[in-house]
């Protein structure tokens, strides 16, 4: 059998496999009766199929075989109020590492595993938030923690996920238990990597880490089983990649917009969805304008994309109309007339008026005949 077959998803999100297919010149001296293979149909489940390289609870209290750290704590109160989302034990960060490559720093690295084909690295993080002795608050720029990988046994680390911002406020999310899951990217995709979380700098406050998990995308495997008319049978393992490479079915509609008090619209992409599908499911629709005011009164064309999960997208264009239905408002005023030698004087409505309303709005002049005052009109 081959070794690696690629299987291709129809616009269904399904495909079927023949044993003829994986066939590799099998032969028999009385000839072959038949071919079967152990796994013929497959659908969206089966693309990118994850596997668990390594992963760590914490409930243990020992690291896993080949993972390090920096000096920690395993519990499940370390600071008070701030248990775990189960309220289970918890890695905690406490001293920084005294030697090594990450030598005054906090860090929980993992063994190297295998995410030659991507995967994704999920777990919970919390900064301290101040809660007591050991749980002090990351609140300079330079005491972020950052998700990086290495693929050189460690001597050299890349960044990874560095949007963990620190604040004195406490007030983003990681201040509590924050659940990530970050796409392992493709320079960290060999069959020895490492992860970890680490300072990104020296002698900084403390943060914890729980139930971390190394999600490693497999190939499937299957087996292929040839027969002949004796019925001696023979087997042979092989793996199988499938694919989705149907882009999604776009449907947009065309809307109209309407200014706000402000002169100001603001569009959201599923606004311009009309019944868009697809077969392994819809990840994201963006429009290529958002924003739109005064100046875009009337028709405007805009792309409007949908891509699926994986990856696959396509875009159809949909006409925005803008409006402006909001009436200005208008405050009148007192004027003096003077008459000029010939005892007359002219006035037109723009004489009486203040605008108000948004300063981005165009107001058109008001319109009223002139009116022609003479000394005969004086009281």
């Amino acid at each position: 059998a081959k070794s690696l077959v690629n299987v291709y998803l129809n616009a269904n999100g399904q495909a079927s496999l023949a044993a003829a297919a994986v066939d590799s010149s099998s032969s028999d001296n009385c000839g072959i009766s038949s071919m079967t293979i152990s796994k013929t149909t497959f659908d969206c489940n089966d693309v990118e199929p994850t596997a668990l390289a390594t992963s760590f609870s914490f409930n243990g209290g020992a690291l896993p075989s080949g993972w390090t750290a920096s000096p920690y704590t395993v519990s499940s109160s370390t600071c008070p109020g701030k248990n775990s989302p189960d309220n289970s034990d918890y890695f905690w960060a406490t001293a920084t590492a005294s030697s090594g490559a990450n030598a005054g720093k906090r860090f929980v690295q993992t063994n190297t595993v295998d995410v030659s084909l991507g995967g994704t690295v999920d777990f919970y993080i919390r900064y301290g938030n101040n809660e007591g002795s050991g749980c002090e608050q990351p609140d300079a720029s330079n005491e972020e923690v950052y998700l990086q990988y290495s693929i050189d046994g460690g001597a050299n680390w890349i960044n990874i996920y560095e949007d963990w911002n620190t604040t004195g406020t406490g007030s983003y999310a990681w201040y509590q238990w924050h659940w990530n899951s970050i796409p392992i990217p493709t320079a960290a995709r060999t069959t020895n990597t490492l992860f970890q979380p680490s300072n990104s700098g020296t002698s900084f406050d403390n943060w914890g880490l729980e139930d971390i998990s190394i999600n490693a995308v497999k190939l499937l495997g299957a087996t292929l089983t040839v027969t002949d008319g004796s019925n001696n049978t023979n087997a042979t393992n092989f793996e199988i990649d499938v694919h989705d490479t149907v882009k999604p079915t776009v449907v947009s509609k065309n809307i109209t917009a309407y200014l706000n008090a402000s002169g100001t619209y603001t569009l959201l992409a599923d606004s311009l969805d009309n019944g868009s599908t697809d077969a392994c499911g819809i990840d994201k629709m963006v429009v290529s304008q958002t924003a739109f005011n005064c100046s875009h009164i009337g028709a405007n064309r805009v792309q409007f994309t949908v891509t699926d999960k994986y990856g696959n997208s396509a875009s159809d264009s949909a006409t925005v109309t803008v409006l402006d239905t909001i009436s200005p408002k208008a405050v009148g005023k007192n004027i003096t007339v003077s008459l000029d030698s010939l005892g007359q004087a002219t006035i037109v409505a723009d004489d009486f008026l203040k605008f108000k309303g948004p300063l981005s709005l165009n107001i058109n002049t008001a319109s009223a005949n002139y009116v022609m005052f003479s000394a005969a009109d004086l009281p």
